[in-house]
């Protein structure tokens, strides 16, 4: 029987890493899953290219960016909408001091941010506030987003956007703090969505029955 291969990424909250512990997926498929762990959605997109896997839990500016080239995918589901936070060593003030993402954005005139890589829907969102508000703030790309918070207390940037999941992390190893929550930066982010091989399509079964475990993990989740 044929595998069907599963891109996914880090990201603790996505309903991959159930379904990859439990036996839920392996008892509904007709296609047994093989999955492989990518650092970030553009390196996702990359393999949607090359033909290498059927779907994937990717962010939706790499995904649009991948339609946009050609690449043949489709989105047929959301992922969640928990967002992107940024962080940063505790002695920046925070949204909840100054009622302003611009003025929480001023403490870091001439510094460095770090985002997960160019392209995935953190780095899109931060240079996009930045750019609205004018601040000359540089961007330094990870490939691998957990790096982010050990970079921070190496001081080789001075803040991060990543996920909450990030901001957890940064906070209980590296004692950063959330200086702007997710909801001020982008309110309702669906943050990423399950792609598709377009000719996967035909088998609407198999993506059926993958959408009914993916919603039964989000449930779960919640």
């Amino acid at each position: 029987m044929k595998h069907i291969t599963i891109g996914y990424l880090s990201t603790m909250y996505h309903t991959s890493h159930l379904l990859r512990a439990g036996q839920h997926l392996q008892k509904k498929l007709t296609r047994a899953p093989a999955w492989v762990l990518f650092p970030t959605g553009p390196a996702m997109v990359e393999a949607f290219a090359a033909g290498t896997i059927d779907i994937g839990y990717i962010g939706l500016p790499p995904a649009m960016m991948a339609i946009g080239k050609g690449v043949p995918v489709i989105c047929i589901a959301g992922g969640h909408m928990e967002g992107t936070a940024m962080i940063a060593a505790g002695h920046y003030q925070s949204f909840d001091d100054l009622k302003s993402s611009g003025e929480v954005l001023k403490q870091f005139n001439g510094k460095r941010l770090g985002s997960p890589t160019r392209g995935s829907i953190h780095d899109v969102i931060i240079r996009n506030l930045i750019e609205e508000q004018g601040t000359p703030i540089g961007i330094e790309n990870y490939p691998w987003a957990d790096l982010i918070p050990e970079a921070i207390d190496a001081r080789e940037i001075d803040g991060a956007v990543g996920t909450p999941a990030l901001a957890v992390l940064g906070k209980r190893a590296y004692g950063t703090a959330m200086v702007i929550p997710p909801h001020e930066l982008w309110p309702f982010n669906p943050s990423y969505g399950i792609v598709v091989r377009q000719e996967l399509l035909a088998e609407k079964a198999l993506l059926g029955d993958f959408l009914k475990v993916h919603e039964m993990a989000c449930n779960l989740i919640k």
